[in-house]
């Protein structure tokens, strides 16, 4: 189970290589801040981590303490390449000596809505760092003094603007399984058992779950002890014509329930079982090792967001449905 946990999680999430720990340490405090910016535009978890000190602390969106803490209050901003963080610096400073600083700046996050990809403003933030042997490290990540108290750096009020669904209700899901549960709530659910923790993610996964009539292994991920994703495995092994098979059950149903289908990289492609398999096939794998062919949805009403991966390693094939919670969670 853990290599097909690691190799699922790669397939939203790449953190087996960081720039932060391959470039030369940035040699200003204004090089630091934007590489904490990229770090979130490009949804690198590992680099997002390494910029913070080991006795960091940050209260956005809730008080956190330590690198790891913090990374997983962020999540969503890390594993979804749908929904983007953005930074922008307004002002650097140093402290009095020259081994510490602080900088503020404007927080926005860019996401898919059914009226298409928008940009929502968040407020502002400040940052405290200190020079940790030789390298500058966040020691303390919080709302600027100067922000509204309702200026919260969650996805949850950014999806709320968004939609105009208020924050904390719980809408959406698959099943029994509803957005904005807690790790408690998913795991007293009684179509599935056992769950397991997943270390990988910090999440639950449990099998097998009946979906579509088919019995799948089901995975759960949280942000802020609140569900935010749902994972559908719909086929591991190595079977091309099974793999085709369980692309062609994903197609029918995403085209069900959101309304029509498209491969993210070619929008204008025809989606057909063997189109995707044909395209599979010729891309080239990623830095994780695994080539894929991520499928998204039309704009719908509906209150989840639906997306599918296709892919493949060297131990075969994955095909993979998602679940998202709206915007609003």
């Amino acid at each position: 189970m853990r290599i097909r946990e690691c190799l699922g999680t790669a397939l939203f999430t790449c953190t087996f290589v960081s720039s932060v720990h391959t470039q030369a340490p940035p040699p200003s405090l204004q090089e630091a801040e934007r590489a904490f910016a990229d770090a979130l535009v490009r949804h690198d978890q590992a680099a997002f981590v390494a910029m913070f000190a080991p006795d960091a602390e940050s209260s956005l969106p809730v008080e956190k303490h330590g690198p790891e803490a913090i990374a997983n209050s962020w999540l969503p901003f890390l594993i979804d390449p749908g929904t983007t963080m953005l930074l922008e610096t307004t002002e650097v400073t140093m402290g009095a000596s020259s081994d510490v600083g602080n900088s503020v700046g404007t927080l926005a996050v860019r996401g898919r809505t059914n009226a298409g990809t928008q940009t929502i403003p968040l407020g502002t933030y400040s940052i405290a760092w200190h020079m940790v042997e030789g390298r500058w490290r966040i020691t303390r990540l919080s709302r600027s003094a100067s922000a509204p108290t309702n200026g919260v750096a969650s996805k949850s009020n950014a999806n709320a603007a968004a939609s105009g669904v208020k924050a904390g209700e719980i809408q959406g899901g698959i099943g029994r399984y509803r957005f904005g549960m807690s790790r408690a709530e998913v795991s007293q659910v009684s179509d599935c058992s056992p769950y397991l923790n997943v270390a990988v993610t910090g999440g639950l996964e449990c099998a097998p779950y009946t979906f579509e009539g088919q019995q799948i292994n089901i995975s759960f991920l949280f942000a802020g002890d609140r569900l935010r994703r749902i994972q559908l495995w719909m086929y591991e092994g190595q079977s091309t014509d099974d793999a085709e098979q369980a692309v062609a059950r994903v197609l029918r149903y995403l085209e069900r329930v959101a309304g029509g289908v498209a491969v993210r990289s070619l929008p204008d492609m025809s989606v057909t079982p063997a189109a995707v398999m044909k395209l599979l096939g010729s891309a080239p794998p990623q830095s994780n090792g695994i080539a894929q062919v991520e499928i998204v949805t039309a704009s719908t009403t509906a209150p989840e967001m639906w997306s599918a991966k296709i892919g493949h390693h060297q131990l075969g094939y994955m095909v993979m449905l998602f679940a998202d919670a709206p915007y609003g969670h």
